[in-house]
């Protein structure tokens, strides 16, 4: 690939990156971005992929078991919205151990209304309920325009307030998790030279976390952080739309 004729210094590209700051995707230097890749690409091996296959089956069942439920009580269901609730749960658990329950949400959404239309607007406006992912639905559905960059003016825009808040949100929770991920490592990492034994799950922020570059260095909070972001929010949309897509299709 040419890095002079694929560049990433284009608006969309500074859009990502105020919101997940110099992640994997955003990151311009081609040679950083060379560097970064090879260090992370060891957390996408297929002998650490395998082991969240039974995740992946398991919330695909409780997708479909959802939308049984609401066939069977005769009540429309916002396919991108429930499939973008599923995929995120994934991300959550697989990428950081986190249950961020937000397909739960939605069936107690419908389990606690009576009416047909109420439950299916219900349904879509919880969107998954949750921090997290109200936050990221604020991004995906306040575009931003070339004016929210404009110096001054475009920080005080409507849109561009809502997605600083939402961004400001995202930065915070993943810095929580990433932090108490590393106190939990640290706490296993002196239980495990005393237990040979030991055979722990890991998501893949506990292999970020542990990752070593060229030098023999762990990556930084702040890089782990925008990397963790990265996870979340590319992650997870692009596969909800992909799926959406694929069902859509005749």
């Amino acid at each position: 690939m040419e890095p002079h004729i694929y560049g990433k210094r284009l608006f969309i590209y500074r859009i990502l990156a105020s919101v997940i700051g110099d992640g994997l995707v955003t990151i311009v230097d081609p040679e950083v971005h060379k560097s970064l890749r090879g260090v992370i690409g060891q957390a996408f091996t297929y002998s650490n992929l395998k082991l969240y296959f039974p995740i992946f089956n398991h919330m695909g069942v409780e997708l479909v078991n959802l939308w049984k439920k609401s066939a069977l009580d005769g009540i429309p269901v916002d396919v991108l919205g429930d499939v973008n609730a599923c995929t995120l749960d994934i991300i959550g658990r697989t990428a950081f151990g986190e249950n961020f329950a937000s397909l739960a949400r939605l069936s107690s959404s419908s389990n606690n209304d009576n009416n047909g239309e109420q439950q299916s607007s219900h349904r879509a406006a919880a969107g998954g309920g949750g921090i997290l992912s109200d936050a990221i639905q604020t991004l995906i559905h306040e575009s931003a325009s070339p004016i929210d960059l404009l110096p001054f003016i475009g920080a005080y825009s409507p849109t561009a307030i809502k997605r600083r808040k939402a961004t400001n949100i995202i930065s915070q929770e993943m810095k929580r998790i990433v932090i108490e991920k590393k106190d939990k490592i640290g706490v296993m990492r002196v239980e495990e030279e005393e237990d040979d034994d030991d055979v722990r799950e890991k998501d893949l922020l506990d292999i970020l976390i542990q990752l070593r570059d060229e030098n023999d260095e762990e990556l930084s909070l702040e890089s782990i952080i925008n990397q963790s972001k990265t996870f979340l929010l590319a992650g997870h949309e692009t596969t909800s739309v992909a799926i959406s897509w694929s069902l859509y299709l005749p």
